[in-house]
């Protein structure tokens, strides 16, 4: 059962290019008609003088959309411009829909001098956000929403929202309903503006924008192939007490409980497995803090010498011990 909203999916794990949702086909364009897909189905090798093109896909966006893939980037470091002598950043292509000649939405990357890209995101020729810079040579897992509501864009790099720079007017509707997809194709030429060379893959779309920031982390945990199962999309939940204690420079993003481990996936790429229990019930102590706190609660509780209130207030946890007695056993956090 795939997730309703979404639209195409396209795993780039062998040469047929296949959309798993409604099986059409990719086709190569371009000089360059070696097609490398990455082993074990890593992703497809963007190349110079070669790009992708589906044409007149069914997406039935209107007033929102999302888009996410993994990309491993490559920094092209920096040209200088002919006409001024200044040194300028390259563009480089990645995923562009375009409805006839006209593009729709692009998603493009710019390379920068610390060899660190970032992302642009240009909507209907009018509207253009742009990330802060991530390293390159390494892959990142994006996910992008726009809603027609407010016209608003978020970017979503490895499970956290991006601040971004605009220029333009928000777009507030998409003539989107049916378009053709390019990866890695080039619309406008010039000195600074050369095909990528990196890495793509597990390319989906939905004409929706809900939950972008629930399907980002699903994406990270279990692959794009959530929007198969709807297990895995219901699966992800936060609901249990949790206590990370990071650096002050990494931040968790999200966290999934499979009912045997709980996985904490961080802002600095790694994603942490610990055990679900966060908390246990003993009736049996050995240290000596738990041994006379046990004596405390639960056999002095029961002496008819002492008041009600004394007993209420042996019932109250230990600020000092950290337990906290439960219907005659001990629970510590």
């Amino acid at each position: 059962m795939f997730v309703d909203s979404a639209k195409l999916y396209m795993k780039f794990d062998d040469k047929t290019l296949t959309d798993t949702i409604t099986s059409n086909a990719f086709v190569v364009e371009g000089d360059n008609v070696d097609l490398e897909i990455l082993d074990d189905g890593l992703g497809y090798v963007m190349k110079h003088d070669q790009n992708l093109r589906l044409d007149n896909f069914v997406f039935s966006i209107s007033t929102d959309f999302s888009i996410g893939f993994w990309l491993y980037p490559m920094n092209q470091g920096q040209v200088i411009n002919p006409d001024t002598g200044e040194v300028t950043n390259i563009t480089m292509p990645v995923i562009s829909f375009f409805a006839g000649t006209e593009p729709v939405i692009e998603i493009l990357e710019m390379s920068q001098a610390d060899e660190t890209n970032l992302l642009l995101i240009v909507i209907n020729d009018r509207y253009t956000v742009s990330t802060l810079s991530y390293v390159a040579e390494v892959f990142h897992f994006v996910y992008i929403s726009w809603t027609g509501e407010t016209g608003k864009i978020a970017v979503y790099i490895d499970g956290k929202e991006q601040p971004l720079s605009t220029n333009g007017s928000p777009q507030l509707s998409l003539a989107a309903s049916s378009l053709d997809v390019f990866v890695n194709k080039i619309n406008e030429t010039g000195f600074n503006i050369t095909q990528n060379t990196g890495y793509i893959d597990d390319v989906v779309v939905f004409n929706d924008s809900l939950t972008a920031a629930k399907r980002s982390s699903d994406a990270i945990n279990f692959s794009v192939d959530f929007i198969v199962d709807t297990l895995l999309v219901n699966k992800s939940e936060s609901g249990q007490a949790f206590l990370f204690d990071d650096p002050n420079t990494i931040r968790t993003t999200s966290m999934v409980d499979d009912l045997s481990f709980i996985y904490v996936a961080r802002d600095d790429g790694k994603i942490l497995r610990g055990s679900p229990l966060l908390w246990e019930v003993r009736k049996v102590f050995s240290e000596n803090n738990e041994e006379d706190f046990i004596v405390e609660t639960v056999l002095d509780v029961g002496d008819p010498a002492k008041t009600v209130e004394e007993r209420k207030e042996l019932n109250k946890a230990s600020l000092d011990l950290g337990f906290l007695k439960i219907d005659k056993s001990i629970v510590r956090l």
